[in-house]
């Protein structure tokens, strides 16, 4: 899997003025923190173990980045995405055997419902009472 250099970047929501931190335990990888307007707060270049702090300064969805030219770490990372390809697959699979059933059911209690006002007038005009 040839991923050597590619970031893999997770999205985080901060709320503005937090002191957050992590560690990282992968052979030569480089943390990039970004914030809601895409401005860097922190690039540290870790080696084996490494541990990262930053702050924000404000709220919103933040950029996590990893980078490595381990083969370890890029293998992992090329993994993932193949697992995570093969779960978006079946979601979007089942979301649609999810629509089709729920259109057929609702078909068919409009069918029923029909059937049943029908025949009722049908009762009550044979009854006369209509």
């Amino acid at each position: 899997m040839g991923l050597h250099g590619v970031a893999c970047c997770l999205l985080s929501y901060l709320p503005w003025d937090l002191k957050s931190g992590s560690s990282v335990a992968h052979l030569g990888v480089t943390t990039t923190v970004r914030d809601p307007d895409n401005e860097v707060l922190m690039t540290k270049r870790s080696g084996k173990y490494g541990k990262f702090a930053f702050t924000s300064h404000s709220g919103g969805l933040h950029f996590l980045c990893f980078q490595s030219n381990s083969t370890r770490f890029s293998v992992f990372a090329g993994e993932r995405l193949e697992k995570e390809e093969a779960f978006r697959q079946i979601s979007e699979e089942t979301n649609s055997n999810v629509l089709f059933w729920a259109v057929v059911q609702t078909v068919i209690l409009l069918s029923v419902g029909f059937w049943q006002i029908t025949r009722l007038k049908d009762f009550l005009i044979a009854k006369k009472l209509i």
